[in-house]
């Protein structure tokens, strides 16, 4: 098949600005499939890495939903088939592989299929969030998971309970039998409550920390900070007990005293390379296999469905402008979105479709070999 070998693009200008411009398609090689982009989803990440690489020419984004249109080298047989609907996410903002494009580039197992009652712009946001939701529980904290969930409560405190990161945490924490604890504006404690969290917290209040370890009886030692600024680390320093515990984090940051660990996570360990945005990191081998046991048995049992969404968005043009809107509005802030939601449209789940999708989830027609699968929003 003749495939132009460029494309458009949002790419990263000589200023450090995201310009609509063109790139490179990706080149395609083993193991990987070639993904025709219909429709992107926006997340930090995407301008994290514009700000912190200024990488000229490198294009941006990194969660997908499309098409399969080649499928490359050394890829299982059955894994993934041409003209087959998957999401996913790739590394924004690092090469000419990012998903505010016309193709990617995916490895063949990381990508989720989308099934038929699903659209591209709920499937574009089956990517970082709940994946990153996963690994920092089950990879990272060696929490129990839905397969074997806790046989009595464990407290987990996910400091975001209402972001993108916090909304998953909160359900998979749910299925796994644990006590779910988390912090979010009073703005948004409705929405967090509608996720199942067992307490909440106003993470504005200075003594929340405090509180919550009141509630958990000084025993809470394991904690999902989704924010990793703003103080959010005093705060789960104060929750934790006094012996310490571990706290997963999502950005680098230093423990904030003596006995609590800080670890610091990234979801493109799963795709199996080292990186160097948002911060240096290189999988192991146990990251690249715990992440196959997950993506084939964790997720199976887990009925996730979508989280919130505001907007999705197709054009490339419309892309880049709202990059430029958050990226500009982030920095004035300084800080992240709290919820990864304020550039998708709003589509509330009833219940029916909660029960559709946790059926879904568990069916093996939709959990193939090598796949994982979440529902999501974001």
């Amino acid at each position: 098949m003749t495939r132009n070998t460029r494309q458009r693009a949002v790419v990263v200008d000589e200023t450090g600005w995201v310009v609509l411009g063109e790139a490179d398609v990706p080149k395609l090689v083993p193991g990987k499939i070639l993904v025709k982009v219909v429709t992107a989803a926006q997340n930090p990440a995407d301008w994290k890495t514009v700000t912190l690489g200024k990488k000229t020419g490198a294009t941006v984004g990194c969660d997908f939903a499309g098409i399969v249109e080649e499928i490359g080298p050394d890829v299982p047989e059955g894994v993934r088939t041409v003209g087959e609907r998957v999401a996913g996410f790739v590394l924004s903002a690092t090469g000419n592989n990012g998903s505010f494009s016309e193709y990617v580039v995916a490895p063949a197992q990381a990508v989720v299929h989308i099934p038929s009652t699903w659209s591209f712009e709920d499937a574009a946001q089956l990517g970082i969030a709940p994946f990153t939701a996963a690994q920092t529980l089950f990879l990272t904290l060696r929490l129990p998971t839905p397969l074997a969930p806790a046989p009595s409560p464990i407290p987990l405190l996910i400091s975001g309970g209402s972001s993108s990161v916090g909304l998953y945490a909160i359900q998979l924490a749910r299925l796994s039998g644990l006590r779910v604890l988390a912090t979010a504006s009073p703005k948004n404690f409705d929405l967090v409550k509608s996720y199942g969290v067992d307490e909440v917290y106003d993470y504005h209040d200075p003594e929340a920390g405090k509180k919550i370890n009141r509630s958990t009886g000084g025993h809470l030692k394991e904690a999902l900070d989704c924010i990793a600024e703003r103080g959010t680390q005093a705060l789960i320093s104060d929750a934790l007990s006094d012996d310490g515990g571990i706290v997963a984090i999502i950005n680098s940051c230093e423990s904030p005293r003596a006995g609590v660990k800080v670890i610091f996570s990234t979801i493109a360990t799963f795709l199996g390379e080292p990186i160097e945005l948002p911060f240096p990191a290189t999988p192991t081998a146990d990251d690249i296999e715990q992440g196959k046991k997950y993506r084939k048995d964790v997720v199976r049992a887990s009925g996730l469905w979508e989280n919130q969404a505001e907007s999705s968005f197709d054009p490339p043009e419309w892309t880049c402008e709202r990059t430029r809107r958050v990226e500009a509005r982030e920095r004035w802030k300084g800080q992240c979105a709290e919820n990864n939601v304020s550039d998708f449209r709003y589509t509330r789940q009833d219940e029916s479709r909660k029960a559709a999708t946790m059926n879904l989830l568990s069916s093996e027609s939709y959990v193939g070999p090598g796949s994982f699968s979440f529902q999501h929003r974001m």
